[in-house]
């Protein structure tokens, strides 16, 4: 049961401590809309829509284009190829940039005149003769005569070295020079006359430590031949003394020539008789074991077996009662058909004092309560209690521990669980930090694109503590950068502020809000995006975002809205509203989730602002 509790220890590590407000989500981003036209242009910008139209297929990812971009007229060196493309909604944007060279590039030579047939050839030794003088090689006129054998006659040529050249001839009339290499003249002697053709061996014969004399050895019956490798002799040692000795074997041609082809020691020792094969094996009919003392033959422990030639792999019990603890040994040992008794095996043992068993225990009872404490312990059963099902194994178990009051710094939490006899154990342990939570609720965090400028808007309430607001923004939403700070007020109204990023960068940009306590305690805001290029007409923001009872509409004029409703992410209409002076509408019967507020004007243009109801 400890091991199965421990496994609870470790599911409770996850446990973490944190007084602080969860960001809310930011605003789903708007669908986006196809590619409708790009252009490119070289070096310096012409404006936008007034580069080199490049067409294309509209669509939302348009990778993998081939574009031909124009050089002519370039002078010659670095230039750079500037590539953008225009969204649905009339955006344009910069989505490639790439440096490129221009050189010289002079025309290509005239392609060179056809090859003509090699149409001659000869060679010359040491000396060249002239051109067309050498000594004449036939050949078969073509382009390509390589791999060509030439027999070069060196006939009068001093012993030394020499150096053959070879020439061909082109259809055109030209001569040139194509190998050249050095060789080496000897002195070429008649070779031998060949030699006579082997004759068959016609006879073979043996002898041993004295030769009798050619032809009176003892005679080896063969088949003549030339070769008479791979014969098997019989050598007849009767008669020789027991020792070392020598046997040679010789052969004699068709000529009548004898020649000693083998010579080889051997020994002779004696040479007893084999024993008469023994008698068959009877079956072994009986066994019987005994300890340290032999009884007698027969009168061992008897060993139940089935009589046959082959008892191995035998499992024989051995009674040790009554054996003093000490070393022991016993003998096996087995009786044949013949009668005749065996000892077949021996074997020493150790006698030592065999404890009992403890009684096996009792089966785990359930776990039948849980509770936890926080540092000091305030005895068995007082801490706060856990709700389980009782089990056998409460692995995997989810706990909320209660951190209210605790004071900043690090603490340790303490789970002990009560089996089904009544007892207690402790069955995990963990250390964690309490931190000082954020001084403040962040209702709402807005931007709008004024021109070449940003500005973001966002509210709060209920802060104490509360140091100052860092702006950061991202180009990529990834990396964000700070560019200023904003004093709290540190009131519990709900309070308003801005900031206006000026001369921003480029048309989307990602925002914000790093906010710090005194204590320097600090978290961040959610992200949202900024297009500066957008239509900022209707500037149409709510607050507060999250929500739990009411959001009210900001910049909305009344006379301006056709409808006003409340749509689920599945686009189903939830609620219809009035357009009211306010603005301030009750959301407090809406389930927790998220949430659009779809606005349409009298212009026919929609829109749409997400928040989320807790």
């Amino acid at each position: 049961m400890k091991k199965l509790l421990f496994k609870l220890l470790w599911v409770l590590c996850w446990v973490q401590v944190r007084a602080q407000t969860n960001p809310p989500y930011p605003t789903a981003p708007i669908t986006p809309q196809n590619i409708i036209a790009a252009e490119y242009f070289i070096d310096t910008d012409p404006g936008q829509g007034n580069g080199t139209s490049i067409s294309i297929t509209p669509g939302v990812n348009l990778s993998n284009q081939t574009v031909a971009i124009n050089t002519a007229g370039l002078t010659n060196g670095v230039h750079r190829v500037y590539l953008r493309t225009k969204s649905g909604e009339g955006n344009w944007s910069l989505t490639n940039i790439k440096d490129f060279i221009v050189n010289y590039d002079p025309a290509y030579p005239s392609a060179p005149i056809t090859p003509q047939n090699i149409i001659a050839a000869e060679y010359f030794i040491d000396t060249d003769p002239g051109q067309g003088n050498g000594t004449y090689i036939s050949i078969t006129p073509g382009v390509n005569l390589s791999n060509q054998t030439v027999a070069i006659n060196t006939a009068g040529l001093t012993n030394g070295v020499h150096r053959v050249y070879l020439r061909t001839k082109s259809g055109e009339g030209n001569w040139s020079l194509t190998n050249i290499k050095d060789f080496i003249v000897n002195y070429d002697p008649s070779y031998p006359s060949a030699p006579i053709a082997p004759q068959n061996i016609i006879a073979a014969e043996y002898f041993i430590d004295t030769d009798p004399g050619l032809g009176n050895g003892t005679s080896i019956s063969i088949t003549p031949g030339v070769n008479l490798s791979n014969q098997t002799v019989a050598i007849n040692t009767a008669g020789l003394t027991n020792g070392v000795h020598r046997v040679y074997l010789r052969t004699k041609s068709g000529e009548g020539n004898w020649s000693l082809t083998n010579v080889k020691d051997f020994t002779v020792s004696l040479d007893p008789a084999y024993p008469t094969a023994p008698v068959a094996p009877q079956n072994i009919i009986a066994a019987e074991y005994f300890i340290d003392t032999d009884p007698g033959q027969g009168n061992g422990t008897s060993i139940s077996i089935t009589p046959g030639v082959n008892l191995s792999n035998q499992t024989v019990a051995i009674n040790t009662t009554g054996l003093v603890v000490g070393i022991h040994r016993v003998y096996l040992r087995t009786k044949s058909g013949e009668g005749n008794w065996s000892i077949t095996n021996v074997k020493d043992f150790t006698v030592s004092l065999d404890q009992a068993y403890p009684t096996a225990p009792v089966a785990p009872q359930n776990i039948i309560a849980a509770e936890y404490f926080i540092d000091t312990d305030p005895g068995q059963g007082n801490g706060t209690s856990i709700s389980i099902t009782p089990g056998v194994n409460l692995s995997n178990q989810t706990v909320a521990i209660n951190t209210n009051s605790l004071v900043v710094g690090i603490h340790r939490v303490y789970l002990r669980t009560k089996s089904g006899e009544g007892n207690w154990s402790l069955t995990n342990v963990d250390s964690f930090h309490v931190t000082n939570p954020l001084s403040l609720n962040l209702l709402s965090f807005s931007g709008v694109g004024k021109g070449d400028d940003v500005l973001l808007n966002w509210s709060t309430i209920n802060e104490s503590q509360a140091s100052f607001f860092e702006v950061e923004y991202s180009l990529d939403a990834a990396h964000f950068e700070p560019i200023g700070k904003v004093l709290a007020h540190n009131s519990s109204e709900t309070q308003h502020y801005n900031y206006l990023h000026t001369h921003v960068p480029q048309a989307i940009l990602y925002y914000r809000l790093k906010q710090v306590d005194k204590n320097e305690s600090f978290t961040f805001s959610n992200t949202i995006s900024i297009n500066k290029l957008q239509r900022t007409d209707l500037e149409v923001w709510l607050y507060p975002n999250p929500t739990e009872k009411t959001i009210t509409v900001q910049n909305l004029k009344k006379e301006d809205i056709v409808s006003l409703k409340i749509i689920a992410t599945d686009g189903k209409t939830i609620q219809i509203l009035t357009a009211r002076n306010d603005m301030q509408y009750d959301v407090s019967a809406l389930s927790a989730g998220v949430y659009f507020l779809q606005l349409l004007k009298k212009d026919g243009e929609k829109s749409q602002i997400s928040f989320e109801k807790r």
